[in-house]
């Protein structure tokens, strides 16, 4: 079975999510994602999104893989949007938030 990027990224997002690793950084779509390899140390990856109607429209990373990756096949989106597994998490906190507090969906 081969595994798309975007669902090897999805698989390892929910991870970062479920250990608690999400930290919202105020109402504006800004998040830190700690490292789970907390050998590494250091504050984590800074990760920003924009979300519109339930759907992610900007976003941006900190970490290497999100800076490497710049096109082409191989290369995980969402919406159109070109994604790691920090910012596949931070959106989904974004959207739990959201949800939690408005009842949007």
């Amino acid at each position: 079975m081969v595994i798309s990027p975007l669902e090897l990224r999805w698989r390892r997002a929910k991870r970062l999510v479920a250990g608690g690793y999400v930290h919202p950084q105020g109402d504006d779509g800004a998040f830190v994602v700690s490292s789970q390899a907390g050998a590494k140390g250091g504050p984590g990856y800074r990760v920003g999104v924009a979300m519109e109607n339930g759907r992610l429209v900007r976003a941006s990373c900190t970490c290497p893989d999100f800076s490497k990756q710049m096109a082409g096949p191989g290369v995980p989106l969402l919406h159109g949007v070109r994604v790691c597994k920090h910012i596949l998490a931070a959106a989904s906190v974004e959207l739990l938030i959201d949800e939690f507090f408005t009842g949007a969906r």
